[in-house]
């Protein structure tokens, strides 16, 4: 038996896949409707999970946005 088998289903109904840019800034000319910068996602990441883990990933999104 491989990793997936017979028994799987595909949970998502959603045919429509949206793209979202993570960058470390934004940028004037960016939309701001598709992307997302690095400290957004460090704080997302820091109200969700307190694992060692994703608070070190957090704070290397912030050092890099200061790049």
């Amino acid at each position: 038996m491989g990793l997936v088998d017979e028994t799987f289903a595909p949970s998502c109904t959603t045919d429509k896949i949206q793209v979202i840019y993570i960058q470390p800034h934004l940028r004037k000319k960016d939309s701001a409707t598709n992307r997302i910068t690095f400290n957004e996602l460090a704080s997302d990441i820091e109200d969700v999970y307190s694992d060692s883990l994703s608070l070190r990933f957090a704070k290397s999104l912030r050092l890099w946005s200061d790049d």
